[in-house]
Protein backbone atom coordinates (compact mmCIF):
# COMPACT_ATOMS: atom_id res chain seq x y z
CA UNK A 1 0.00 0.00 0.00
CA UNK A 2 1.07 3.57 -0.64
CA UNK A 3 0.24 6.69 1.33
CA UNK A 4 0.16 10.42 0.72
CA UNK A 5 0.71 13.30 3.13
CA UNK A 6 -1.59 16.26 2.47
CA UNK A 7 -1.29 19.66 4.13
CA UNK A 8 -4.82 21.00 4.56
CA UNK A 9 -3.69 24.64 4.60
CA UNK A 10 -4.80 24.99 8.22
CA UNK A 11 -2.69 25.39 11.33
CA UNK A 12 -3.10 24.06 14.84
CA UNK A 13 -4.78 26.79 16.96
CA UNK A 14 -1.97 26.50 19.53
CA UNK A 15 0.47 27.92 16.94
CA UNK A 16 0.79 31.16 14.99
CA UNK A 17 1.15 31.02 11.22
CA UNK A 18 4.64 32.56 11.36
CA UNK A 19 5.76 29.88 13.85
CA UNK A 20 4.35 27.13 11.62
CA UNK A 21 6.04 28.65 8.55
CA UNK A 22 9.38 28.75 10.40
CA UNK A 23 8.94 25.21 11.74
CA UNK A 24 8.09 23.82 8.27
CA UNK A 25 10.99 25.74 6.70
CA UNK A 26 13.36 24.01 9.13
CA UNK A 27 11.63 20.63 8.72
CA UNK A 28 11.73 20.65 4.90
CA UNK A 29 14.95 22.69 4.58
CA UNK A 30 13.22 25.31 2.41
CA UNK A 31 13.06 29.08 2.74
CA UNK A 32 10.02 30.65 4.38
CA UNK A 33 8.85 32.25 1.10
CA UNK A 34 8.49 28.78 -0.43
CA UNK A 35 6.62 27.50 2.65
CA UNK A 36 4.25 30.50 2.73
CA UNK A 37 2.96 29.45 -0.71
CA UNK A 38 1.45 26.36 0.97
CA UNK A 39 -0.93 28.56 3.01
CA UNK A 40 -3.49 29.30 0.31
CA UNK A 41 -6.39 27.58 2.08
CA UNK A 42 -6.42 24.59 -0.28
CA UNK A 43 -5.04 21.11 0.40
CA UNK A 44 -1.50 20.58 -0.91
CA UNK A 45 0.11 17.20 -1.46
CA UNK A 46 3.42 17.19 0.40
CA UNK A 47 4.66 13.65 -0.34
CA UNK A 48 3.13 10.64 -2.08
CA UNK A 49 3.96 6.97 -2.61
CA UNK A 50 5.18 6.49 0.96
CA UNK A 51 5.15 3.32 3.01
CA UNK A 52 3.00 3.50 6.14
CA UNK A 53 5.88 4.00 8.62
CA UNK A 54 7.43 6.83 6.57
CA UNK A 55 4.02 8.43 6.07
CA UNK A 56 3.34 8.33 9.82
CA UNK A 57 6.69 10.04 10.47
CA UNK A 58 5.84 12.85 8.03
CA UNK A 59 2.35 13.15 9.50
CA UNK A 60 3.67 13.37 13.07
CA UNK A 61 6.45 15.82 12.15
CA UNK A 62 4.06 18.17 10.33
CA UNK A 63 1.49 18.07 13.14
CA UNK A 64 4.23 18.70 15.72
CA UNK A 65 5.31 21.71 13.63
CA UNK A 66 1.75 23.07 13.95
CA UNK A 67 0.52 22.26 10.45
CA UNK A 68 -2.72 20.29 10.02
CA UNK A 69 -1.76 17.30 7.88
CA UNK A 70 -3.69 14.25 6.73
CA UNK A 71 -2.39 10.77 6.05
CA UNK A 72 -4.28 9.47 2.99
CA UNK A 73 -4.45 5.88 1.74
CA UNK A 74 -3.81 6.14 -2.02
CA UNK A 75 -5.96 3.08 -2.84
CA UNK A 76 -9.09 4.31 -1.09
CA UNK A 77 -8.26 8.03 -1.22
CA UNK A 78 -9.51 8.18 2.41
CA UNK A 79 -7.74 9.37 5.56
CA UNK A 80 -5.97 6.56 7.37
CA UNK A 81 -7.57 5.47 10.62
CA UNK A 82 -5.64 4.58 13.74
CA UNK A 83 -5.30 0.91 14.73
CA UNK A 84 -8.71 1.15 16.39
CA UNK A 85 -11.56 0.58 13.92
CA UNK A 86 -13.37 3.71 12.82
CA UNK A 87 -10.95 6.13 14.44
CA UNK A 88 -9.26 8.50 12.00
CA UNK A 89 -5.71 9.69 12.67
CA UNK A 90 -6.29 13.10 14.19
CA UNK A 91 -5.26 15.91 11.94
CA UNK A 92 -3.76 19.01 13.44
CA UNK A 93 -3.36 17.59 16.92
CA UNK A 94 0.26 17.11 17.89
CA UNK A 95 0.96 13.48 18.78
CA UNK A 96 3.55 14.70 21.27
CA UNK A 97 4.37 17.97 22.98
CA UNK A 98 5.57 20.50 20.34
CA UNK A 99 9.25 21.32 20.50
CA UNK A 100 10.13 24.86 21.45
CA UNK A 101 11.64 26.51 18.42
CA UNK A 102 14.12 29.39 18.76
CA UNK A 103 12.81 32.75 17.69
CA UNK A 104 13.47 33.23 14.00
CA UNK A 105 13.07 36.64 12.45
CA UNK A 106 11.65 36.76 8.95
CA UNK A 107 10.78 39.57 6.59
CA UNK A 108 7.15 40.19 5.78
CA UNK A 109 5.92 39.71 2.25
CA UNK A 110 5.98 42.84 0.09
CA UNK A 111 2.91 44.96 0.73
CA UNK A 112 1.94 43.09 3.89
CA UNK A 113 0.75 45.37 6.69
CA UNK A 114 2.79 44.56 9.77
CA UNK A 115 1.48 47.23 12.10
CA UNK A 116 -1.37 49.66 11.68
CA UNK A 117 0.38 52.92 12.31
CA UNK A 118 -1.44 55.73 14.06
CA UNK A 119 0.02 59.18 13.95
CA UNK A 120 1.00 60.60 17.32
CA UNK A 121 -0.80 63.78 18.35
CA UNK A 122 0.72 66.94 16.94
CA UNK A 123 3.00 68.54 19.54
CA UNK A 124 1.90 71.83 21.11
CA UNK A 125 4.95 74.05 20.52
CA UNK A 126 4.71 77.75 21.32
CA UNK A 127 6.61 79.78 18.69
CA UNK A 128 4.88 83.10 19.28
CA UNK A 129 8.06 84.65 20.70
CA UNK A 130 10.05 83.88 17.52
CA UNK A 131 10.37 86.23 14.55
CA UNK A 132 11.90 86.05 11.09
CA UNK A 133 14.55 88.37 9.68
CA UNK A 134 14.29 90.01 6.30
CA UNK A 135 15.65 88.10 3.32
CA UNK A 136 19.38 88.72 2.90
CA UNK A 137 19.86 90.03 6.45
CA UNK A 138 23.00 88.73 8.11
CA UNK A 139 22.00 86.81 11.24
CA UNK A 140 25.43 86.35 12.78
CA UNK A 141 28.30 88.84 12.64
CA UNK A 142 31.42 87.05 11.41
CA UNK A 143 34.41 86.99 13.73
CA UNK A 144 37.11 89.34 12.54
CA UNK A 145 40.43 87.57 12.28
CA UNK A 146 43.50 89.80 12.20
CA UNK A 147 45.87 89.00 9.35
CA UNK A 148 49.02 87.05 10.16
CA UNK A 149 52.23 89.10 10.33
CA UNK A 150 55.04 87.35 8.45
CA UNK A 151 58.54 88.91 8.32
CA UNK A 152 59.85 88.35 4.78
CA UNK A 153 62.80 90.83 5.03
CA UNK A 154 65.39 88.01 5.25
CA UNK A 155 64.06 86.11 2.28
CA UNK A 156 66.06 86.47 -0.94
CA UNK A 157 65.59 84.80 -4.27
CA UNK A 158 68.86 83.56 -5.78
CA UNK A 159 69.61 82.58 -9.33
CA UNK A 160 68.88 79.06 -10.46
CA UNK A 161 71.66 76.64 -9.41
CA UNK A 162 72.99 78.90 -6.61
CA UNK A 163 74.23 77.29 -3.42
CA UNK A 164 72.02 78.65 -0.69
CA UNK A 165 74.19 77.62 2.25
CA UNK A 166 77.89 77.79 3.14
CA UNK A 167 77.66 74.59 5.07
CA UNK A 168 79.03 71.36 3.64
CA UNK A 169 76.58 68.83 2.43
CA UNK A 170 75.91 66.30 5.15
CA UNK A 171 77.56 62.95 4.58
CA UNK A 172 80.55 64.39 2.63
CA UNK A 173 83.70 63.30 4.54
CA UNK A 174 86.67 65.69 4.94
CA UNK A 175 89.61 63.32 4.22
CA UNK A 176 93.24 64.48 3.91
CA UNK A 177 94.83 62.40 1.11
CA UNK A 178 98.08 64.42 0.83
CA UNK A 179 100.21 61.81 2.64
CA UNK A 180 99.00 58.83 0.63
CA UNK A 181 101.25 57.38 -2.06
CA UNK A 182 100.58 54.60 -4.43
CA UNK A 183 103.04 51.69 -4.65
CA UNK A 184 104.23 50.22 -7.91
CA UNK A 185 102.20 47.31 -9.11
CA UNK A 186 105.26 45.60 -10.76
CA UNK A 187 107.03 44.49 -7.70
Amino acid sequence: MSYTIVFTGEINPAFTQSTVVNNLAVLFKKDSIFIEKLFRGKPVTIKRDLELESAKKYHTAMNNAGAVAQLIDQETNEPVTDNKPGKEVESGTPTSKPEMQPTVLTAAAPGEIILNHTMPPEPDINISHLSMSEAGEQLVQPEIISPAIIDTSKIDLSASGSILSDEKMPGTPDIDTSKISLADTDG
